[in-house]
């Protein structure tokens, strides 16, 4: 029986701690949090321990594997805590705050011989696999081009919500790096090629008091001659689905949240969805399951998400 360890109790780790109270062989150990509220409520919920600090936390448990679920300022510094002391270690996005850490923390799991993994869970949507798998086979041949549009509404309250919210030292960024950094992510792997080029503007358009941008459109260059155009914003009047779409030689591809949809030259069309259900939104999807239950599979390549979660938080610093 593996166990695991939870650090931070909010707005992402309930999709953490369900997914792994299903999965057979894993067992929730313990949880973080240094509100006392909310490292209450996570206690009551799964009846595990809860610890205020997450160093205690691992010194103790000694888990198998650790969950981080924090603001990001502080992923780099508690990955580089768990690999040091015996624990693989599964991150929400982004890694880190520059490319420069998250390096070091490669080189840290292949030194400790431990796994690192960054969750991109949209990856793992129906759709998203549909496309991809399309891509692959060669069907839809040579990407032409490709855009992608994330429009969702965050207030003043939701940036009150969290002392670290809005601000450049402990968010990195604003809509980028947050909220539109999965789909940026889609968006560079179903693009295929390597980055060559980026131009984007930003701005302040809503009536929040944020340090960081609510608003930025751009477009990335990638090998071989295509373009990715992008359009973020959390201005607008509701939270939308997300959208992607690719021009290809031989037909289009499109996602519309976790939907996902090929037409083809000849006709044909492909079609991928899912009922939605658990604790994700139906604009982005419910596939933190199903990217936990792949990271505690045997054979599952870490490296191979490891390189591809640096990728792009390395694109989110390139365009800042």
């Amino acid at each position: 029986m593996k166990t695991a360890v939870i650090i931070g109790c909010g707005n992402i780790w309930n999709m953490h701690a369900a997914a792994l109270h299903a999965l057979p062989g894993v067992r929730l150990a313990a949880v973080c949090d240094i509100d006392p509220a909310r490292l209450h409520a996570a206690e009551e919920k799964y009846a595990v321990p809860g610890y205020s600090d997450y160093r205690r936390m691992i010194e103790e448990i000694k888990p198998d594997t650790v969950h981080v679920c924090t603001p990001h300022d502080l992923h780099a510094q508690m990955c580089r805590f768990a690999l040091t002391h015996g624990a693989d270690v599964l991150c929400e996005k982004p890694l880190s705050l520059t490319t420069a850490a998250a390096e070091e923390l490669r080189r840290l799991a292949e030194a400790h011989g431990r796994r690192l993994c960054v969750v991109y869970q949209n990856r793992f949507n129906p759709g998203t696999v549909l496309l991809r798998r399309t891509l692959e086979e060669g069907r839809l041949g040579k990407v032409l081009g490709g855009r992608c549009s994330v429009c969702w509404n965050r207030g003043q309250a939701y940036y009150d919500s969290g002392d670290w919210r809005g601000k450049y030292a402990t968010e990195g960024g604003g809509v980028l790096i947050n909220q539109a950094i999965h789909t940026l992510d889609l968006l560079r792997w179903l693009m295929g090629g390597e980055v060559e080029s980026v131009q984007a503007v930003s701005s302040h358009f809503g009536e929040t008091t944020i340090e960081v941008e609510d608003t930025m459109a751009g477009r990335i260059g990638f090998s071989g001659g295509a373009f990715g155009n992008f359009y973020f914003t959390t201005t607008y009047c509701t939270d939308a689905r997300t959208e992607l779409e690719l021009i290809c030689e031989k037909g289009v591809a499109r996602l519309d949240a976790a939907q996902g949809r090929v037409i083809l030259s000849d006709g044909e069309e492909l079609s991928a969805d899912e009922t939605q259900s658990g604790a994700g939104k139906d604009y982005w999807g419910n596939s933190h399951g199903r990217q936990i239950a792949a990271f505690y599979s045997d054979g599952f390549d870490w490296r191979e998400n490891l390189r591809e979660g640096m990728a792009t938080g390395d694109l989110v610093c390139r365009i800042y």
